[in-house]
């Protein structure tokens, strides 16, 4: 049966994470509202599987190549996204993440970094609803 997560499913939840080898860091805040989709399969009486969404802010960032040096779009974008990400976080997101092209990824995750990201040694896998 799949149901909503209800708090007394949150020990089996915990034990099902610690068995999968995942980092204690990997185990997320259920009572955060952020996750709003919460899910569990229960079978027999028994949590046996579960599954989560939680809202990701992504971030896109887009520059006029022609306009100025490259000095001076750096210092558009060092000043443009705290700004954006302040925001992001004023509206109760906890974290942004940018998906860079593989090609633009040597140069432009560079970029990033010195703005503060960092990249996921995690591959990143999406699908279209």
């Amino acid at each position: 049966m799949i149901r909503p997560f209800q708090e007394s499913d949150l020990a089996a939840i915990k034990r099902m994470h610690e068995a999968s080898g995942l980092p204690p860091n990997c185990m997320p805040d259920l009572t955060n509202p952020l996750f709003f989709v919460r899910l569990v399969n229960e079978v027999r009486g028994r949590v046996h599987a579960f599954a989560s969404i939680k809202i990701v802010g992504e971030g896109f960032m887009l520059q006029d190549r022609e306009q100025g040096t490259p000095q001076e779009r750096w210092e558009e974008l060092t000043a443009l996204i705290p700004h954006t990400l302040a925001k992001a976080s004023d509206l109760a997101l906890e974290d942004v993440s940018c998906w860079v092209p593989p090609e633009k990824e040597p140069s432009f995750g560079k970029r990033l970094i010195d703005l503060g990201f960092k990249r996921s040694p995690w591959r990143s896998y999406s699908t279209n609803l």
